[in-house]
């Protein structure tokens, strides 16, 4: 009988072939998932690096933009219905711990539409023990159309239904120095002719030149306190939080001792709540904010939060705030900045 050639062969893998496939395999795939971590861990660390510096972007925002406004409006003291405010005032906890400060902050917001809502009148004499401030004219007008707004109120769009003020201030030496005073004060009545507002609070006399009278809404003196709240790690503003993962929340402030003040800082203050005289001589804040990221880091290196320093007017480095003693594996921030107070130069 004729035999045909087979149409397959018999032979298959060997043993030693299936090894080496598998062995080359593994080396594959090793080097995969290798890459596939690497790139896992850089997303991750990068994700966790962009939140954590959005928060302190977002708090270096606001506490710029507020401290740099500290004192708007103010002049050198600023009495509030008989109450003297403050541009900033301050609250250290305990010096060289975790415990972090506080900073309020205050000014007048003339950005307010109504602002501007009534003209500046010029006061002539304040008499009836502080009660009745007699008024210019203004321009030799005989209609006096500036105290005709100020007898019927604001134009719209300002709500006439709201508390309505007015800050008188004036120029008074003291030593070398001159020094601008506001005292806000309710406006309790209007009186035409002799062109006279009732009001409470002021002191008699006659005032001293280049002195006015303003409309000042009870709504635009803005008061707002930043604080660091160590159960969920935020900073707050006014009791609302702005920024999350915040690890230490820290102030210094620049003071110009010098009479008369001459805008430059002579001493720093640190680790401690101002004083009266001190909240009226600050020029400068250096504001230093830790932040820490969400979650672990695999592969960072362990670490603690950061020592915060300045330095003095000598130039030396001077501690704020000593390190912290527990390590994790958190990425950790330290931003610092310092704002000038254009307001109290």
């Amino acid at each position: 009988m004729k035999q045909f050639p087979k149409m397959r062969s018999d032979s298959g893998f060997t043993l030693i072939e299936l090894l080496i496939s598998i062995a080359v395999s593994g080396i594959v795939l090793a080097g995969l998932v290798s890459v596939f971590t690497t790139s896992n861990r850089a997303y991750t660390r990068q994700d966790e690096t962009a939140t954590l510096q959005q928060s302190l972007r977002v708090a270096k925002m606001n506490l710029e933009r507020d401290i740099r406004m500290a004192g708007c409006g103010f002049g050198t003291t600023f009495n509030y219905l008989g109450n003297q405010k403050y541009p900033l005032t301050n609250i250290d906890a305990d010096p060289l711990n975790t415990n972090s400060d506080s900073l309020t902050i205050s000014y007048v917001n003339y950005s307010d539409p109504c602002s501007a809502a009534l003209p500046q009148l010029t006061p002539i004499s304040i008499t009836g023990t502080g009660t009745i401030i007699t008024v210019s004219p203004g321009l030799g007008s005989a209609t006096f159309p500036e105290y005709a707004l100020w007898n019927t109120g604001p134009l719209p769009p300002c709500d006439t239904d709201e508390q309505f003020l007015a800050v008188y201030t004036r120029s008074v030496a003291a030593g070398n120095a001159t020094l601008r005073v506001s005292d806000v004060v309710n406006i309790t009545g209007i009186v035409s002719p002799p062109y006279t507002l009732r009001c409470t609070g002021l002191v008699d006399g006659t005032p001293p030149p280049n002195s006015s009278i303003n409309f000042f809404k009870a709504t635009q003196l803005v008061t707002v306190t930043y604080s660091y709240n160590s159960n969920d790690r935020t900073l707050t503003q006014n009791a609302q939080v702005l920024a999350e993962n915040i690890e230490d929340l820290q102030f210094a402030f620049g003071l110009d001792t010098e009479v008369p003040p001459d805008g430059n800082v002579d001493s720093w203050i640190y680790n401690a709540t101002m004083i009266p005289a001190q909240q009226t001589q600050v020029r400068q804040v250096i504001v230093s904010i830790v932040g820490r990221s969400a979650n672990p880091i695999n592969g960072h290196k362990k670490n603690a939060r950061p020592a915060i320093t300045i330095k003095d007017v000598d130039g030396n480095d001077v501690l704020i705030n000593a390190a912290g003693t527990n390590e994790d594996y958190h990425l950790r921030q330290l931003l610092q900045f310092d704002v000038a107070l254009r307001n109290m130069r």
